[in-house]
């Protein structure tokens, strides 16, 4: 598991990741998270918070330097250079659509229009 599926992970399960002075917190208002997630945490620890001060692309991994770049903090804490937002978000809406139309997510096979897999951005190619 990569750092940025835990933080999907963890958003889902309803825990909020934020880095203060560089240190990273967890809040929530669900349950704890369990120590297995704990454990995965600490081992991914620097990479979460290389995503969440800003200080990495979530897209390409690399450092953003914010004085001589152009940059896009997104809603969850994570940021990405200004040429790395177009791909992106590409991206997330073709895997979007590709769960939308997907046969085995529809609850009657009759309401959905379009069959198959739709193409979806090569990260590396990007």
């Amino acid at each position: 598991m990569t750092a940025l599926d835990l933080l999907s992970r963890l958003m889902l399960d309803g825990v909020e990741l934020h880095v203060q002075a560089g240190k990273l917190e967890l809040y929530g208002h669900g349950p704890p998270p369990d120590d297995v997630t704990l454990v995965e945490v600490r081992a991914h620890k620097s990479e979460l918070i290389a995503l969440l001060d800003g200080t990495t692309c979530r897209w390409c991994r690399h450092p953003i330097d914010w004085k001589f770049s152009p940059a896009i903090a997104l809603g969850d804490g994570t940021s990405l250079h200004g040429h790395c937002h177009e791909p992106f978000h590409v991206d997330r809406i073709m895997r979007n659509a590709a769960r939308a139309v997907d046969p085995a997510l529809a609850d009657d096979p009759a309401e959905v229009g379009l069959h198959g897999d739709l193409p979806t951005i090569d990260q590396e190619a990007a």
